[in-house]
């Protein structure tokens, strides 16, 4: 538990702030350094040692962490929801076939959401974020169908997202994958 003199109103502030900086992920890993990250966003701390699997050359939070940094600094909120993408992870581990999976990770988003309530994101700002968080693995591709993408623009609008966010955390996500290569 956070010290009860700090508001956690302030620590929300801190986040923002630190979203608007170069390499927010210098901001995480000194909060994972010196043990606050397991205060402020556990469902981050616990992907610190998580591998990446067979399709990342990467352990998540460092992942996660060159999504945040790649996404552009005038988006805060963007940037979060790149920074806790991948969170889901943690909850979706399975071995199979002796390699680690993470099948549907995209649908474990309550320790990312329950994180945000208890910093006091409003709800606007949260369903933002989760929604990035749900729509982050929906396939786009050259060899998408017009019917494919029409499907995909309809669920970015059922969560109220917008496109142009969508296509910019797909982009920083692969861009982000040190065992791939960016579109």
């Amino acid at each position: 538990r956070l010290d009860s003199t700090i508001a956690l109103e302030r620590i929300r502030l801190e986040v923002i702030k630190a979203m608007g900086q170069d390499t927010p992920s210098l901001f995480f890993k000194a909060l994972q350094e010196t043990g606050l990250l397991e205060k402020v966003f556990p469902c981050l701390n616990r992907c610190f040692e998580l591998d990446g699997g067979p399709y990342h050359g990467e352990t998540v939070f460092e992942h996660c962490l060159m999504v945040g940094d790649a996404l552009p600094r005038t988006r805060p909120l963007l940037r979060l929801a790149g920074v806790l993408h991948d969170t889901g992870k943690f909850d979706a581990a399975e071995i199979k076939e002796g390699r680690l999976t993470f099948p549907g990770h995209e649908t474990h988003f309550q320790a990312a959401e329950s994180d945000l309530k208890r910093l006091r994101f409003s709800n606007k700002d949260i369903d933002y974020v989760i929604s990035l968080l749900r729509a982050h693995m929906r396939p786009l591709n050259d060899e998408s169908t017009p019917r494919a993408v029409r499907r995909l623009l309809a669920m970015l609008a059922s969560l109220n997202l917008d496109y142009r966010d969508f296509m910019r955390l797909r982009i920083s996500d692969k861009k982000s994958n040190l065992a791939k290569r960016p579109y």
